[in-house]
């Protein structure tokens, strides 16, 4: 397929070559596979953060006696993980944003449908209450399949008044990219990888097999 221009997939350096086969590999242990998925968070929330807004101007005193000027990170953000896989991407993005607002955002899927049930919802009823600033919102879920779930996270965000969202994930099949881009061209989407395809289950080929179970040890 034509991906859209908005698709950003990290340049397959070295490292995330061998992080994401650690994350592939059926021997790869829970402890292994959240430190490995923890680093590759960072690596994706470097990138994505990229271009989040700055205020310059403001003057660092360096131990040499220099003042160069220097930047602080601005602007109002949420993290919207997705649970419970989502909730892993959570760390390493406070790492690199100023104070983001937290809402946790559970959607189950249907086996039988493959289509999301929100079990919960953190985010507000208006996301801009006193209508003077509205957060950059990121949607955080490390796989992107059928992308049912981010397109109804997304959905939901834009009826409660988000107007800049991304989507964030680790592993994506071009079937949810598709998906999400058809209804959303407007959302920029980051992932680490993006594999072949889905398989009659909806499951991504060739994948790491269910994130959260093997995340959280629960398998």
């Amino acid at each position: 397929m034509d991906l859209p221009d908005n698709l950003h997939v990290l340049p397959q350096t070295a490292n995330v070559r061998a992080l994401m086969s650690t994350l592939r590999d059926k021997t790869t242990n829970s402890q292994r596979f959240r430190r490995a998925a923890d680093q590759l968070g960072d690596i994706l929330a470097i990138h994505a953060l990229a271009t989040q807004p700055v205020a310059d101007g403001h003057v660092v005193r360096s131990p040499t006696g220099e003042e160069p000027r220097g930047a602080k990170l601005g602007g109002l953000q949420a993290l919207v993980p997705i649970l419970r896989a989502g909730q892993a991407l959570v760390p390493s993005f406070d790492k690199f944003m100023d104070d983001p607002m937290i809402w946790h955002l559970g959607l189950s899927r249907d086996h039988q449908t493959l289509l999301p049930r929100e079990y919960r919802c953190d985010v507000p009823e208006n996301v801009d209450p006193n209508g003077l600033w509205v957060p950059h919102c990121y949607v955080l879920d490390p796989m992107l399949a059928t992308g049912g779930s981010a397109e109804y996270a997304v959905r939901l965000l834009k009826t409660r008044g988000a107007q800049k969202i991304t989507f964030v994930g680790i592993v994506g099949a071009p079937e949810g990219v598709r998906f999400l881009h058809e209804r959303h061209p407007d959302v920029d989407i980051h992932l680490a990888v993006l594999d072949r395809c889905l398989n009659e289950r909806g499951y991504i080929l060739p994948g790491l097999g269910d994130f959260g179970d093997r995340y959280y040890h629960t398998v």
